[in-house]
């Protein structure tokens, strides 16, 4: 199961969930992705 975890849940239920087979993401890790890969400006 694909699982999306909001800011607001505590970042150790990424492993958790992973070790129980899960596609874990995170949105602040989402949101990090997304700054590394902007062009700058």
């Amino acid at each position: 199961m694909k699982v999306k975890l909001d800011e607001n849940l505590p970042a150790s239920l990424i492993e958790e969930l992973a070790a129980l087979g899960h596609d874990v993401d995170s949105v602040v890790a989402t949101d990090r992705k997304l700054r590394i890969r902007r062009p700058k400006t």
